[in-house]
Order: structure tokens, then C-alpha cells, then sequence
């Protein structure tokens, strides 16, 4: 436990003692997660110091009331929703147009069904990253609801849907949930068990809204070409939402940081769910998706069909396919007259990757020029 002056106090700090005012009246009451708001607030109080954990999870939440345990809880997925949108709006990731106040909203009233947070409050002491996960598939499930055009009452059933997918894994011992490894035949076994159990956790509600939340969480792994488990469910069979959260939980997974593995970049992600993974998800949905994400950034240098070449401009709506500039053969010989298509637009020429840090020096020095020359120059187009 920390005593600290009000100016060195920072958001998520966690209070380890109550804070009272000068009558004596609780103000904030210990385990309350510091946000910006909340410390603005202290400091115009003319509150001098407060004492904090020296982390958020350096304190035992048997301390805290049940009910304190749900706002804290509460305020730690307001400020990741907070986070995450934020993310997603200054990496220029997702087309903003989808990453909006209305999406905010949404999300953050996701938050208000106690029964929800009681579930999430459980999943959070029991695994960190899950909790986070969670919120993120919860944002990306929206972000492919706008994109379908679902109003608000559907778009809020979807977030909810997606906030609490992965209940299930409260069966699995952490330690398996973060392991570094490979694992084993056993451990998969294990972790293959949290569909049907979130089903359960879930299906015990009374609101009828829980039935969709239950199916959801049993249904996410189920793939299209009955691939997926619990049950081996074929297209027909898996409902809707099932299919959009399995795409958001897919591609928060592969484009989030573990300690056993660095975040995907978008065009890697883009890569394992439409090729390595063809077939498992619903393909206009998916496709849908990734027209919306900046997958090739402007003067990504990128292997192609018809060798390399620098991507010139892409837009959201077909992102996946931009505009690209070809100045080598994939023989490492540069072209006379390098020219530019339009991937938007009925053409043979597929991307195959995108070259990063040694590959793209060693393609520098080998053609001994800075694709960098490409971007800044026009070039004729042709067409197929």
C-alpha cells in the first residue's frame, strides 16, 4: 500500500482505504479504480493524498462487498470499452465510420445489467486477459453489427452476446489458459469444455434474453464446415450471432498480445481467416469485415502474383483490395516501366505478403533502390 500526493496519482490506481470528506462522509470507498474523472475530482476537493495498491490485482477481493466488487468491476470495463474504441479510432485500424459515440454507448450500457457484470466480475478474478478479451470481442461484434446495418436494440443484444462468450472459462485452471506452450491432448480436452459450460453459467437466468446469450456462448466455436465443437454444428444450424462473434473472437485473439505470443498485425489476421481458415466462417460476413480494416497500409511494400510491388491508396469499403504500384519481377529484376492496378477491379494479380524489417532491407539492397521512390511517383495503369 501506497501513500501518494493527489498530482502522482494515476488512472487505474486502486484506493486501499476509504476516502472520507472533511464531515467524515465516505467520498470513495476503498477498491475503487482511479479514473481521470475520479481523480480530477479529489484534487478539487482539496484532498492532498489518498492511499492506493501499489497494483490493481495486489489486493484481495474477499475485502470488498459484493456490491463493491460489481462497480469495481463495472469501472475497469467502462475504462477498457474506453481504451479499446481509442485504440482502434488513432491506429486508423477499423473504418471509423463504425468506431463511433453511438458504438460507445452501446457498449458502455452493456455494462449495466448486474447479472452480467455478477458473471463478469467472477471471469475477471479468475483470468485478466479473458475479462479483456472479452470486451474486445464485444467492440468488434458491434463494429460487424453497424456494418450490417443491425438498429440499436439488436446491436446492444450482439455487444451483451459478445461480452460474455467466454464465460465458460471459468472451468479452466488458469494455468492452461496461459500457458506458453503447445498444449497437450489433456489440456485441449479441457479447454474444449467451456462452450457448454457458459451455456450453463448462462442458461440459469431468468431473463429471456439469456437464452440468446446461452446459445451464443455454447455455439462461438463452431465453424461452418463443422469443423468448430462442441457439437459439429453446420452453417443452417449455427445462429447468426454465433457466426459474427466467432469472427470477432477470432481476430481479437490473433491481433492481441499474450505473454507467449507478439499481436498480429491486420494483414497476418486477414491471412489465417481467409485462406489457412476458408470455409469456417461466413464469407460475405468475413469479407464484409475486412473491407473495413486497414489491412495493406499506404507504402506497405507487398510479394504479389506479378512480383513486388508498394501499395499507392486503399479505402475502407475495399480495403482488401487497394491500389498498388508493381516495380520488380519476383526474379529481384526491376521493371522498365513499372505500372499501377487497381486490385479493387477485375484483375488476376493476388497479394501474398507484406514485407517487413529484414526481408524489406534485403530486397532494398538487392534491387539497390528505396521502394520508397514508387509511392512518390505516377505510373500508367493497366488493366486485365
Amino acid at each position: 500500500m501506497l501513500e501518494l500526493p493527489i498530482k502522482d496519482i494515476k488512472p487505474g490506481m486502486v484506493l486501499a482505504t476509504d476516502v472520507l470528506t472533511a464531515r467524515d462522509i465516505t467520498y470513495l470507498r476503498k477498491g475503487t479504480v482511479l479514473t481521470r474523472q475520479y481523480i480530477k475530482q479529489l484534487a478539487g476537493s482539496g484532498i492532498g493524498s489518498v492511499s492506493v495498491f501499489s497494483g490493481e490485482d495486489n489486493y484481495q477481493m474477499k475485502d470488498l462487498s459484493p456490491r463493491e466488487t460489481l462497480i469495481e468491476t463495472r469501472v475497469l470495463g467502462l475504462s477498457a470499452i474506453d481504451k479499446k474504441l481509442k485504440e482502434l479510432i488513432d491506429s486508423h485500424t477499423i473504418n471509423p465510420d463504425y468506431v463511433n459515440e453511438d458504438l460507445h454507448q452501446i457498449c458502455k450500457k452493456a455494462l449495466d445489467d448486474e447479472a452480467d457484470i455478477a458473471t463478469l466480475t467472477k471471469l475477471r478474478v479468475h483470468d485478466k486477459y479473458t475479462f479483456l478479451h472479452s470486451i474486445g470481442v464485444a467492440i468488434i461484434s458491434g463494429i460487424i453489427g453497424k456494418i450490417e446495418n443491425y438498429d440499436k436494440s439488436k446491436l446492444s443484444l450482439l455487444v451483451r452476446c459478445g461480452l460474455l462468450h467466454d464465460v465458460g472459462k471459468l472451468v479452466v485452471p488458469p494455468e492452461i489458459l496461459n500457458k506458453p506452450g503447445k498444449l497437450t491432448d489433456e489440456e485441449f480436452a479441457v479447454i474444449k469444455l467451456h462452450p457448454t459450460a457458459g451455456w450453463s453459467e448462462l442458461n440459469q437466468k431468468t431473463d429471456p434474453s439469456h437464452e440468446l446469450l446461452a446459445a451464443v456462448a455454447l455455439q462461438h466455436h463452431e465453424r461452418l464446415d463443422g469443423t468448430g465443437y462442441p457439437d459439429k454444428l453446420k452453417e443452417e444450424s449455427i445462429h447468426p450471432f454465433s457466426s459474427i462473434v466467432a469472427i470477432a473472437d477470432v481476430y481479437d485473439a490473433l491481433t492481441s498480445e499474450r505473454s507467449y505470443k507478439l499481436a498480429y498485425k491486420p494483414h497476418i489476421a486477414y491471412k489465417i481467416m481467409t485462406r489457412l481458415s476458408r470455409g469456417q466462417f461466413v464469407e460475405p460476413l468475413l469479407r464484409e469485415f475486412f473491407d473495413q480494416i486497414e489491412i495493406y497500409a499506404v507504402g506497405s511494400v507487398i510479394e504479389t502474383s506479378e512480383g513486388y510491388a508498394i501499395v499507392k491508396s486503399a479505402k475502407y469499403g475495399s480495403a482488401a483490395h487497394p491500389r498498388i504500384c508493381v516495380f520488380a519481377t519476383e526474379r529481384y529484376q526491376l521493371l522498365d516501366e513499372p505500372y499501377e492496378v487497381d486490385l479493387s477491379k477485375d484483375t488476376p494479380i493476388s497479394i501474398s505478403s507484406v514485407l517487413e524489417d529484414i526481408s524489406l532491407i534485403a530486397l532494398s539492397n538487392r534491387l539497390r533502390i528505396n521502394p520508397m521512390t514508387f509511392l512518390e511517383n505516377d505510373y500508367p495503369e493497366k488493366n486485365f
